[in-house]
Formats: structure tokens, C-alpha cells, sequence
């Protein structure tokens, strides 16, 4: 019962909206929309690092003419699908 007691009296500590997630992401780190939210930006990293990828094999002149470095792009294609990178996602959507 004691230990009730002082749960029941413990302070909560509040954090401003997006400051726990990464890259500013609405609602506390944890919750099931923020969790999404994270799981669907690394679901579209993924597949946007995998286009960029083909295209840099199948077709580096596009990668040029589309105004992006090619050193850039072979970084952007190496880092993991969790971390976000310098590349821009920005209208970017899944053709699957």
C-alpha cells in the first residue's frame, strides 16, 4: 500500500510536443500514432535509398540531371533505413 502511495504522489514530468521524437515528429515519443508515424518515414527511406540506388546503377546521367551529386547519393544509399539523411524525401511516393 505504501508503495501506491507514493507512486500516486509522484511528479510527472511533461516534455514539449515533438521534442522527445526525432525530427519534430506531433505527440510524445511512444505513443502508437508516433510509433507509425517513425515506421512509415523508415518504410518510405527504404524504398526512396532503393530507387535512388537503381538509378544510380541503371542510370547515373538522370542522377545528374536531376541536380543531385552522385557522391551524395552513393552516401544516401548507404546509411540504414532508421536514420534519416541529407537527401530530401519530398514528393516522393512508392510505386508498390
Amino acid at each position: 500500500m505504501n508503495d501506491l502511495r507514493a507512486f500516486a504522489g509522484a511528479k510527472v514530468i511533461s516534455f514539449p510536443a515533438g521534442s522527445m521524437a526525432r525530427g519534430g515528429a506531433a505527440g510524445p515519443c511512444g505513443t502508437p500514432a508516433s510509433l507509425a508515424d517513425r515506421a512509415a518515414g523508415m518504410l518510405r527511406r527504404r524504398a526512396f535509398r532503393r530507387e535512388l540506388a537503381r538509378l544510380l546503377e541503371a542510370s547515373p546521367h538522370l542522377i545528374r540531371d536531376i541536380g543531385l551529386d552522385e557522391a551524395a547519393v552513393r552516401r544516401e544509399t548507404q546509411l540504414p533505413f532508421w536514420r534519416p539523411g541529407p537527401l530530401a524525401l519530398e514528393g516522393f511516393r512508392d510505386r508498390s
